[in-house]
């Protein structure tokens, strides 16, 4: 959104990591969840972590102050258009949260506070992952 360019996942990176789900992930069922963790290569995900660190930094380097006031808006179109989100009520309300986003906002959103919100959900699924399923 902010770089108005193509996400780094799609340039190869799903079949990296062995999975094929594009969007938020908003939506998904914990078994859904479950099943993409399993699936997910790790090793490529570490790969695919350190690729988007640094298509971040070179973004962020290459904006000026006016940019940082700039709405996000336009672009989010083709975030639903590139599977970013998906039309379900648990997704689809991102494109209307992130469209009242200027630049900095949406540098600025407090990504470390909500990864603490989930973290509980995080370790419950972790722990059924580890355990096989006895089906």
């Amino acid at each position: 959104m902010i770089a108005n360019d193509k996400q780094v996942l799609n340039s190869g990176w799903l079949k990296k990591l062995k999975v094929d789900i594009r969007d938020t992930g908003n939506a998904m069922t914990t078994d859904e969840i479950i099943h993409f963790s399993r699936a997910l290569n790790m090793s490529m995900l570490m790969s695919y972590r350190e690729a988007v660190g640094k298509r971040t930094r070179a973004v962020i380097k290459a904006l000026s102050p006016p940019d940082l006031k700039r709405k996000v808006k336009p672009e989010i179109a083709r975030v639903l258009d590139e599977g970013g989100v998906i039309e379900h009520k648990d997704s689809i309300w991102l494109l209307d949260f992130w469209g009242k986003k200027t630049v900095a906002g949406i540098l600025l959103m407090p990504i470390t506070r909500h990864q603490i919100m989930h973290l509980n959900n995080c370790l419950q699924m972790k722990e059924k992952i580890m355990i096989p399923s006895k089906k």
